[in-house]
């Protein structure tokens, strides 16, 4: 129903309705409270939400060697367009360190945060698991998962950060998918 011209219905809109059902808007802090708050749905049926800010900066992954909580080794990746460009970014690492320290992470973990307004990165998750782009950090001249595991199969001394990020070529990967068509063996 809504309102038609000149004139007005019974029925209220509900602004926080409309908001709920598109991923499309974005809104302030204090408009989402207030709509939140005066929502004839929500109070009818509240719906638990967890907000994230947006973000307007350059998003991050970076797959880490870590043990017990101190990061061995790490690589820091971004993406424009189809490209990613792969280093040792050290502001981005600045906020990774401590988060690795805090959670007391053990293994090839991954990291993602993203840059605000000015310039300083938030994280957007931390996974106990290497990103599925752990790969390309092979094209840098280090390859994590080899740090990683010669060091915890005592093949090596203990990966020290600055000297891994030294090591770091910075270089930019493409990804590119290729088909391979099996044919049947006819020998068998």
């Amino acid at each position: 129903m809504g309102r038609e011209a000149g004139t007005e219905t019974d029925e209220q809109y509900d602004s926080f309705e409309h908001l709920y059902f598109t991923e499309e808007k974005k809104i302030n802090t204090a408009q989402f409270i207030n709509a939140y708050a005066n929502s004839v749905m929500v109070q009818e049926r509240p719906i638990p939400m967890l907000l994230m800010p947006y973000l307007s900066g350059q998003e991050y992954s970076i797959d880490v060697v870590c043990e017990y909580g101190e990061v061995l080794a790490a690589v820091t990746r971004y993406k424009t367009g189809k490209i990613q460009h792969i280093g040792y970014e050290q502001a981005v690492m600045d906020v990774v360190i401590p988060l690795i320290k805090a959670f007391g992470c053990d293994g090839i973990v991954s990291v993602q945060t993203k840059a605000d307004d000015d310039g300083q990165h938030r994280v957007l998750e931390i996974n106990s698991r290497p990103s599925g782009g752990i790969d390309y950090t092979t094209h840098s001249g280090v390859d994590l998962t080899q740090v990683g595991f010669a060091y915890w199969l005592g093949l090596t001394d203990k990966p020290i950060l600055a000297d891994i990020a030294q090591q770091i070529t910075p270089c930019q990967v493409r990804s590119i998918m290729v088909g391979v068509k099996v044919e049947e063996d006819i020998t068998e």
